[in-house]
């Protein structure tokens, strides 16, 4: 439980870090859902918001 959220945060530091680019593969999740995760993450807003676009101006 958790290994995917582990992998990616490792990998979108990893890139951040080096300023570049990084591959990642994922058999348990489409690529869209990697990506609002990361969105989410970031973002701190939560990813069931960010699927639903009910974002906000706030």
């Amino acid at each position: 439980m958790g290994k995917t959220a582990l992998v990616t945060n490792m990998a979108f530091n990893a890139a951040k870090k080096a300023g570049g680019k990084i591959a990642f593969f994922s058999l348990e999740m489409a690529s869209e859902q990697l990506v609002t995760r990361m969105l989410s993450e970031q973002s701190g807003i939560s990813s069931e918001i960010i699927r639903k676009g009910e974002i906000n101006t706030d």
